[in-house]
């Protein structure tokens, strides 16, 4: 007689949960944040005040406070989970990295809000590209198994390397006026939308059921 463990319904379901959630989570994410963006760049370019103090391309404007929220909630989620799992013996266990990744997004948010790498110089910059670097190679067996987060990080990534490579080739866009300036819209579009990204991955992640 067979006495392997049977199959369960729910287990041939176990690696698609957190499709059906993504599906809804990741579109109404980022038509939200679309509609941010095109109202704030919008407004900007519709007004022509680019080098003013509520522009996009300044600090302490909305686009910032947003990035700052999407980061922070993504360090938090990230660190929700990692526990979780580590609460739950017969999960994997692998998910020990999500703690230092949570560490690191958390990071990135106080930066965002208290502009870290503008004081202390470039050299934050490439601590940032060497922990998201870290950050995708420590994640991706966890994420290996959740097709929508996986997709969705890895978008983010797109979105942070634009940001990174915007910021490093023009430091100073944001007090020069067109077509330079148009560059800093880029970047700053670009890290909220990777922000977002990676926050919405972690949400997906958190809404899945815990890898076996």
């Amino acid at each position: 007689m067979d006495r392997s463990t049977p199959t369960t319904p729910d287990d041939g379901k176990q690696a698609t949960v957190a499709a059906p959630t993504g599906n809804v989570i990741v579109p109404i994410g980022l038509i939200l944040g679309a509609t941010v963006v095109l109202m704030l760049v919008g407004w900007d370019l519709a007004t022509g005040k680019t080098d003013d103090g509520q522009s996009v391309i300044h600090q302490h404007n909305a686009i910032n406070w947003l990035t700052a929220a999407c980061l922070i909630g993504a360090g938090y989620l990230a660190t929700a989970i990692g526990i979780r799992h580590r609460r739950r013996p017969d999960t994997d266990q692998s998910t020990w990295v999500l703690f230092p990744v949570g560490a690191g997004f958390l990071f990135g948010g106080c930066d965002e809000l208290f502009e870290i790498h503008e004081r202390f110089g470039s050299w934050v910059l490439g601590a940032y590209l060497a922990g998201a670097c870290l950050s995708l190679i420590w994640l991706l067996p966890v994420l290996a198994r959740h097709r929508v987060p996986l997709l969705t990080f890895l978008a983010g990534m797109v979105g942070f390397a634009v940001a990174f490579a915007c910021e490093a080739f023009c430091q100073t866009a944001a007090d020069a006026g067109p077509p330079l300036s148009y560059v800093a819209y880029v970047e700053e579009v670009g890290e909220f939308t990777a922000c977002l990204l990676f926050f919405l991955s972690m949400m997906t992640l958190y809404a899945s059921k815990p890898p076996r």
